[in-house]
């Protein structure tokens, strides 16, 4: 059975992106269920969101007849290094409420620690995020992601990133990174220097 996730970000009362949370969630549902999707977000958010002003994370976590959603204060993860993995089977196609095989993969690292996911040698994500690869002149995320977020999408389609190739023998090309998400505003999200990945 399928239990799913969306994950949106709301800021001053208002979801963003909400367009791009529909559309994955409509064609996560026919893949799983091979029907169309009953549920529309803007309605199930604007019943159950608190009227905080504060930035929330809402998780909106569905079945095929059933949805919960959990909206909570929004605090950004603080990471101090990071780890390359080799995980070549591992496969997160859908965007699966169950990340336990995703945890797993990190539960040796030191505290403040994150991984960044590597099959048979090329980039993919980092356990909750895509990537972008700075290298003094354009962003690149990789083409051979594990799960084409939402934010990814949509930083390809207004081309502030472009997606190619990229395997772990690049990095030494680059000089920072960031991730992607769709609770880190592009904007203003983190730039990290390459020098913090171990095991380039």
């Amino acid at each position: 059975m399928c239990l799913l996730l969306e994950t949106i970000r709301v800021e001053n009362e208002k979801p963003m992106h909400l367009e791009w949370h529909q559309k994955r969630m409509d064609e996560s549902y026919f893949k799983c269920f091979g029907m169309q999707n009953p549920f529309d977000l803007q309605q199930i958010l604007k019943m159950r969101h608190p009227n905080y002003k504060e930035t929330l994370k809402c998780r909106v976590v569905y079945d095929q007849n059933r949805f919960q959603v959990e909206c909570t204060p929004y605090q950004e993860r603080i990471i101090k290094s990071f780890y390359l993995v080799e995980a070549p089977h591992l496969d997160y196609a859908l965007k699966y409420a169950d990340r336990s095989h995703l945890n797993i993969i990190k539960k040796n690292l030191p505290p403040g620690a994150e991984v960044i996911i590597l099959q048979n040698g090329h980039v993919t994500d980092t356990t909750f995020s895509n990537l972008a690869f700075f290298d003094g002149h354009q962003w690149i995320t990789p083409e051979t992601f594990l799960l084409n977020g939402t934010a990814r999408q949509r930083l390809i389609s207004e081309s502030k990133i472009i997606s190619a190739p990229l395997h772990r023998n690049d990095l030494q090309n680059f000089v920072s990174f960031k991730l992607i998400n769709a609770m880190l505003p592009w904007e203003t999200s983190k730039i990290y220097p390459v020098s913090l990945i171990h095991g380039i």
